[in-house]
């Protein structure tokens, strides 16, 4: 039960990284982007796209979630590794 859930967990972090990523290349961040005179503006390689706030604080939390999400699964996997290795 227990390496089904840190599976499951696994393949959550592993779409919500693709997804971050397909929706970066094709739009960009707000870790890229900026703020200009009250304006959102998403970065993707020096092109920046207008949208709204809302939107702009989406793309915030959805990178670092992803960003996170990828950290907190590769210590997870050392850590499970490591247990299998000191049985």
């Amino acid at each position: 039960m227990k390496d089904r859930a840190i599976r499951l967990l696994g393949y959550a972090v592993m779409l919500n990284f693709l997804s971050f990523w397909a929706i970066s290349f094709v739009v960009g961040d707000a870790i890229q982007g900026k703020v200009t005179n009250g304006q959102f503006y998403l970065g993707n390689h020096g092109k920046y796209t207008p949208v709204s706030h809302n939107v702009f604080i989406l793309s915030a939390c959805h990178a670092y979630s992803a960003l996170g999400g990828v950290m907190a699964a590769l210590l997870i996997t050392m850590i499970w590794k490591w247990r299998q290795n000191s049985k």
